[in-house]
């Protein structure tokens, strides 16, 4: 007999592998924590094109609705079916990677390969059945009345058609190849069960030619009787008046069955006449059971009384929640469960429609008004901006979410920071958002230059943070932070690693637009061009250089003798460089520093010392010879 505490079958039908009780211990034993830990970071390559897909069919509504090119109702009944499809087609290239990956596992998951894509299988296939079944309970247009046609009387929105035609094609029906296609039927063993199957979900067809294959249907009146109720029994109430199915279920009244009547027709003839302990006793599961009495109790029941016939009391297991909350046509309680067991971009887009359909209005919560419709698509845009090829494809997203130039802004940063965009077009994208929002786009400079900097790319990322800058055009703090940590890694002689110098100069090439009295980032710019005087062995512009750097006062206490002693061999040149006045600024640059020297530079002092003067002698005779 059926009840809702029994075990349902609904998923057992849809699992891959025997002996799971429910969704969740399926869940739990088919995907170990790393395989988890793998599908939450990524998308898997088969279900990419379906995203793309979908976010076609996602902007394609937006637009037609912003311009008005069609009734609501009608855009959102073409956008599910759209959306429906490629469900169906995820659970098809899921299916071909299954197969390939069984020969020839991908190399990017190994041997977990084919235990996620069975998982996402099953997923799909949970979410088709479902999604159809929202589709009946949401999303199929209701018939409406001409108003030319005033006396014309209201067609209600009757739910058994499109429940039907949603449960034949997602869950089997009997099968009449258990029976042997010849002889006699009744003694089968296969003959009860196919045979009540069959009735139960609406497959007329297959009943009555059951029931011609009965040995004694010739030579009785009852069961050609009951075979002709069978037949003529109405089940469109979209097209037959009530009036009709009243006549008909008057005639099945009619009929008697003898107490010595085979056991299976008397029942079969109590389940055509609605009776709710028969269809109960026959029903494998609840959801059977709904369909059972769509048909032989109430056909006439509309989509918005359909919730009457669920069993009383909510003792339903995890995965049949969703099925009940669509039932109820509960749109914001179908998304909160719904969440834990449909792909982020299947919950994305179905809170999408029932926004649209005003199904799931705003509500405040902590006196702040959430859009449920805004936080899942937000959370499809933060799964897709995990993967590089699908960043453009979410930051596509963003203008229909929010209108409001402040939200857009702070969405943009949310992304940003849960994302890190790895890629500087990934950056230039978020600005190209922030430009047409006219949005503060500091933020998104901040993390990029943080990004670059932590993928070893210090070029990209001073030049990010110099892009930052105040109103008055100066630097930002973010870029005289970054060049004095960079800095403070210099050893005191100044000898450089590759790595260090390629740093030194990206910094400077950043600096070089910006016009700063900032001495730290003034002294980066300067000394990357006394760097490669020095390289192109250029004395002349070393000299001038290494000058201005002492008489600006720019040059770090522990740098200034590394840098003196730069001057020893053009010092020692003939011609030298150096004239009276630009070697006293040298001596005097020896002098402030001299008192902070170890002993450890007291013979490399003693030969500067020695150079200077030899220096300034020779400046001093060419001074006067000159002037002879």
């Amino acid at each position: 007999m059926f009840s809702p505490q029994l075990s349902d079958k609904i998923i057992s039908r849809l699992l891959l592998s025997k002996g799971y009780k429910n969704w969740v211990e399926y869940r739990a034993k088919i995907a170990p924590s790393e395989i988890l830990c793998i599908s939450q970071k990524m998308y898997l390559k088969p279900i990419k094109p379906v995203i793309c897909e979908a976010a076609m069919g996602f902007l394609e509504l937006q637009h037609k609705i912003a311009t008005k090119q069609g009734e609501m109702k009608t855009l959102v009944c073409h956008a599910s079916r759209v959306y429906r499809a490629l469900i169906s087609a995820a659970k098809l290239r899921f299916t071909e990677a299954l197969a390939e990956a069984s020969a020839d596992p991908a190399p990017h998951l190994g041997q977990h390969s084919t235990v996620l894509y069975e998982q996402e299988i099953t997923n799909y296939k949970y979410a088709e059945i479902l999604w159809g079944l929202a589709d009946v309970m949401f999303f199929q247009p209701q018939p409406e009345v001409s108003p030319v046609d005033s006396k014309a009387k209201p067609k209600l929105d009757y739910v058994l058609p499109h429940f039907l035609l949603w449960f034949k094609n997602n869950f089997p029906g009997a099968r009449l190849s258990d029976i042997p296609p010849t002889g006699s039927v009744e003694a089968h063993t296969a003959y009860k069960p196919v045979l009540f199957k069959s009735l139960l979900q609406g497959d007329m067809k297959a009943v009555s030619s059951l029931l011609k294959r009965h040995s004694r249907f010739k030579s009785s009146p009852l069961l050609q009787e009951i075979e002709r109720l069978v037949n003529t029994m109405p089940l469109d109430p979209m097209t037959c008046d009530k009036s009709v199915h009243d006549s008909w279920r008057k005639s099945c009244s009619r009929v008697k069955c003898p107490v010595t009547e085979d056991p299976v027709i008397s029942r079969l003839l109590s389940i055509l006449m609605g009776n709710l302990e028969a269809l109960e006793e026959e029903s494998e599961t609840w959801i059977d059971l709904i369909l059972a009495k769509l048909i032989f109790s109430n056909p006439y029941t509309t989509r918005q009384a359909l919730r009457e016939m669920l069993p009383k009391g909510d003792n339903f297991e995890p995965e049949n929640t969703v099925f009940v909350n669509i039932i109820r046509m509960d749109a914001s309680a179908v998304l909160y469960t719904g969440h834990l067991i449909f792909p982020i971009w299947v919950i994305a887009h179905m809170a999408d429609l029932f926004y649209h359909c005003n199904l799931i209005p705003p509500k405040e919560k902590g006196g702040v008004v959430v859009n449920c419709r805004q936080q899942y698509l937000l959370d499809f845009c933060l799964s897709c901006c995990g993967d590089a090829s699908l960043f453009p494809l979410a930051l596509s997203y963003l203008p229909c979410i929010l209108d409001d130039t402040t939200a857009v802004g702070s969405y943009i940063q949310l992304l940003a920071d849960q994302c890190h965009p790895q890629t500087e077009n990934e950056g230039f994208a978020l600005l190209s958002l922030c430009q047409r929002f006219k949005s503060n786009d500091t933020h998104i400079k901040r993390v990029m230059s943080r990004t670059m900097a932590e993928t070893g790319n210090a070029g990209a990322s001073f030049a990010w943070a110099s892009s930052i800058t105040s109103p008055q055009g100066h630097p930002s703090q973010l870029l005289i932070q970054m060049v004095s940590e960079m800095i403070a890694k210099f050893p005191d002689d100044l000898a450089l690693d590759s790595q260090q110098d390629h740093s030194l100069h990206s910094a400077a090439d950043a600096i070089s637009s910006l016009t700063t009295a900032d001495t730290t980032l003034n002294f980066i710019a300067q000394y990357s061009q006394l760097r490669k005087a020095h390289k192109s062995n250029d004395y002349k512009m070393h000299s001038k250089v290494l000058l201005s750097m002492f008489k600006s006062n720019i040059v770090p206490d522990r740098f200034a003798f590394a840098l003196l002693k730069e001057a020893i061999p053009h010092l020692t040149a003939r011609p030298s460089v150096y004239g009276q006045e630009e070697t006293q600024v040298l001596m005097q640059s020896i002098l402030t520093i001299q008192p902070t020297l170890s002993i450890v530079n007291a013979k490399q002092l003693e030969e500067m010392w020695m150079c200077l003067g030899n220096n300034m002698a020779s400046a001093i005779s060419q001074s006067i010879e000159s002037t002879l």
